[in-house]
């Protein structure tokens, strides 16, 4: 409306109309709000790098759950999808349900595999194969796991 007021002409302004297009633009809002609670959390002052590491790998595993999902029509997890999910389709749902999720082929995702028996001590030190770790705190870890 307050496009309409204004002459302004937009893709917005022909799309907002279309149910299909608010679907997916109410899917887009979703995910960014994930994505928004992600970056959050690993923004946060004083926040250690195997803690971000668990950030990340938990957000990959719940994009994986949310594709599982949004393939079945389920939305528990989508505020605004949720509410409408009698209006998605099953080729809507197909779509959704292809959530990127990163791959270990990423440089990033390398990085982090490289240094996960380092996060892995950091963040469990009582279950950590103790011959995994650095030979020079393989006795700590012993005596914390007595």
């Amino acid at each position: 409306m307050f496009l309409e007021m204004k002459s302004i002409q937009c893709d917005l302004s022909t799309n907002i109309v279309d149910e299909k297009w608010r679907l997916d633009f109410k899917f887009a809002i979703d995910i960014m709000e994930k994505l928004n609670e992600l970056n959050v959390k690993i923004q946060g002052s004083g926040i250690f790098a195997h803690e971000m590491y668990v950030h990340v790998k938990l957000f990959q595993m719940k994009l994986l759950l949310f594709s599982r999902q949004a393939g079945n029509n389920r939305f528990c997890h989508f505020l605004l999808l949720k509410k409408q999910t009698f209006l998605v389709n099953l080729q809507q749902s197909i779509k959704f349900s292809w959530i990127p999720c990163p791959s270990n082929s990423t440089e990033g995702s390398k990085t982090f595999k490289n240094l996960e028996p380092q996060f892995d001590i950091l963040s469990s030190p009582f279950t950590t194969e103790v011959d995994s770790g650095p030979e020079d705190i393989q006795l700590e870890l012993l005596d914390l796991q007595v």
